[in-house]
């Protein structure tokens, strides 16, 4: 049998201030599942990676923990809900959000991505969370991250924001973090029109094709959302889109296999 795993935001955290220790409990034979608290707000998950091997879950996003705003936030859980390593990282004195995460079973290493104030930030990790490399770019906005299936096994990653609103893929080398291309289209173009774009996920399949997944998000909360997914080939040229009206005020999108 295999299982499915969920990460999300329940109520508000405590109030206890910045810079207090967060708190983990639970576990997965619960009904409220693992619990992280960081103790000032609210503590957002953005995303899983599973290791197939071990069972273990790893989540990232960000904590009201943080000293200086939220801060960077990785856990790794076995597969019966249980902590085995966290990280909560001020990269920032403007606040940090990781929003991608990525597990490879060939390297037993961990992607992430995300940002820290006005820049984007990738990552590789240990499964303890030891930082292995970083490299840090200008740029904001909602990121995602996505590695080529097979093939070169290329590191993708998708941003949403900007002025002019544009959707931009880069692809960096996997051993160095050495940029290798970029490609972008402008969100006027695409059949979608609102205020504000943000790049919630993507995947890439082995012929190197990257599939964005994208939220509309309105100024107004009660303007709905609308979501869509982009396709761009494997020169990161855009190729198509897709869109779908909204089910309600606050759509989310995701892609996968």
């Amino acid at each position: 049998s295999s299982s499915v795993y969920a990460a999300g935001l329940a109520g508000a955290g405590g109030g206890a201030g910045a810079g207090s220790t967060g708190t983990f409990s639970g576990n997965f034979s619960q009904a409220a599942g693992a619990v992280f608290d960081g103790g000032a707000g609210d503590d957002k998950p953005f995303a899983v990676s599973i290791s197939t091997a071990s069972g273990d879950v790893f989540v990232c996003g960000n904590s009201s923990q943080g000293v200086a705003g939220m801060d960077w936030a990785l856990a790794r859980f076995n597969s019966a809900g249980v902590r085995q390593a966290s990280l909560i990282d001020s990269l920032s004195s403007a606040g940090d959000n990781c929003h991608g995460l990525s597990y490879s079973a060939a390297f037993n290493h961990l992607l992430a991505v995300g940002v820290s104030g006005p820049n984007f930030v990738l990552r590789k990790y240990d499964t303890g969370f030891n930082l292995l490399l970083s490299t840090t770019h200008a740029g904001s906005g909602t990121t995602s991250l996505g590695r080529q299936l097979g093939g070169s096994g290329a590191v993708y990653t998708a941003q949403g924001g900007g002025s002019p609103l544009t959707v931009r893929l880069d692809k960096f080398n996997p051993g160095n973090f050495s940029w290798i291309s970029s490609g972008s289209v402008a969100y006027s173009s695409l059949d979608l029109s609102s205020n504000a774009v943000l790049s919630r996920d993507m995947m890439v399949d082995a012929a190197g094709n990257a599939f964005v997944a994208i939220r509309r998000a309105p100024t107004g909360l009660k303007v709905p959302d609308s979501i869509g997914i982009l396709k761009f080939g494997p020169d990161l040229a855009f190729i198509s889109s897709v869109s779908f009206p909204s089910l309600g005020a606050f759509d989310q999108s995701g892609v996968g296999t």
